[in-house]
Formats: C-alpha cells, structure tokens, sequence
C-alpha cells in the first residue's frame, strides 16, 4: 500500500516492481523524493508508506504562503485570525442550537437543527475516513510558516471545521432558517482564518466546504428515513421539557 502525496516519479505503481524499488529507494545516496521522506517498510505484510514533507505544491501553497504571509504583523490581525480560525465555529453552533428553541411552525426549527446535527457528524466520521487513507502534510509541517495555533498534525485535507462551518450554513439555507447570511458568512470566514493561521491549504478549505453541502443534501435525501427518529426525539425532548 502506498500512502502518497505529490508526485513520486521513482516509485512505480507496478506490483512486480516493489522489490527492486525497495531496494532503491533505500540504498539509493540522494534518495528520489522531494526533499525528505519516511519510509517504513514490514516485510511479512509487504507493504510501504511513504509520508512526504516539504513538497513543493504549486499553486496550492503559493495562496497558502500569500494568506500566512500577512500572519505575525499585526497583534490585532493575529488575535482575531485565531478567534476566527478556532472558535468561531463554537458561535455557528450556538445559532444552530437557538434553532431547537424557536417557535416556528411545524417544528422546522427543531428538524434543522437535528438534521444538522446528524450531517456533522457524518462529515466529521467521513473526513477521519479521508484523513486514514489520504495523508496530506500540514503547511507547518511540509513548509516554513508563521503559525498561529496549536494543530494536530493529522492530514491537512480536507479542513475539519470549514466541513462543519459550511454544514451548518448550507442547512439553514435549505431550510431557510434565521442567521443563515450570518452562518454563510462566517463560515467563509472561517476558511480563510484557518489558511491564515498556517494550518491548511485552499484546497483543504475548498475540499471541506463542498464536503460539507453535500452532507446536507445527503441527509436530506434520508429525509423519509430520518423524520420519524426526528419526531420521536421532538416528542421526548417535550416530555422532559428540554423543547
């Protein structure tokens, strides 16, 4: 198996080559990969994983150097990157919950916000799954940047909270719920912050918003499955005068 990002042009990705590869790849004085690489090898179970860090990505980190170049100027700039990028996202959520609590007829308000719920979790199930199988370098860990937060070094792509934020807000656009130009908003908001802090790329941010509106649309297509869970948790919530 072969755990990739960038191209690798010395390692094939014929089966019958992996040996001499191997064989290469580590007796090899200037090894064929950009820059540095880790290469774990397991003999009984033939397989090889290779992380890269500080490959070149072309366009990808030229927008992410230009967002983190401004970064570490301005002490104002640089707090309210950080509010932005890590708990913004805490604020998008309370309005999605004042949701549940709203008169609105038909419980609508109630529906949405359960529905959002359940599409975040998926999103969030769904990004790990990515992040398993796709390993793409931080930009603090593949480059020189000024970051601004703590970070996991997990796969950068694609960007957890950007998923959530545009999750959120492509709900309350389907259902037409109140703050939903705010929840837009500050999910945009959000995807620049986290290039900005030197924690992803664009296309990280890219990546996790289309993610995040087609989680909505997919739960909505449960829709018929879903509602009545949904209703049955309206019911006890009111029974325990949480609703």
């Amino acid at each position: 198996r072969f755990k990739t990002f960038g191209g690798m042009d010395a390692l094939s990705s014929r089966a019958s080559g992996i040996t001499s590869q191997i064989d290469y790849l580590v007796s090899a004085p200037t090894p064929p990969l950009t820059r540095h690489a880790i290469l774990e090898y397991h003999s009984d179970k033939m397989r090889i994983e290779v992380e890269t860090f500080g490959m070149d990505q072309g366009l990808n980190w030229q927008l992410a150097h230009l967002f983190n170049s401004f970064a570490g100027r301005s002490v104002v700039a640089d707090a309210l990157g950080v509010f932005f990028a890590q708990y913004l996202i805490f604020v998008l959520f309370l309005i999605v919950v004042s949701w549940w609590f709203m008169r609105i007829p038909r419980d609508e308000g109630k529906y949405a916000a359960l529905a959002a719920a359940c599409a975040v979790i998926i999103g969030q199930i769904f990004n790990l799954a990515i992040g398993l199988f796709f390993y793409v370098p931080r930009p603090f860990v593949a480059h020189t940047v000024t970051l601004l937060i703590h970070s996991a070094r997990d796969s950068s792509f694609p960007s957890d909270h950007t998923t959530a934020a545009f999750t959120l807000a492509v709900m309350a656009l389907n259902h037409g719920m109140p703050g939903r130009r705010a929840l837009l908003g500050g999910a945009c908001i959000i995807a620049v912050a986290r290039i900005f802090v030197g924690a992803h790329y664009p296309l990280d941010v890219v990546g996790g918003a289309v993610l995040g509106a087609f989680w909505v649309f997919f739960v909505a297509a449960l829709d018929p499955w879903l509602v009545g869970f949904f209703r049955r948790a309206i019911v006890t919530a009111r029974r325990l005068n949480l609703a």
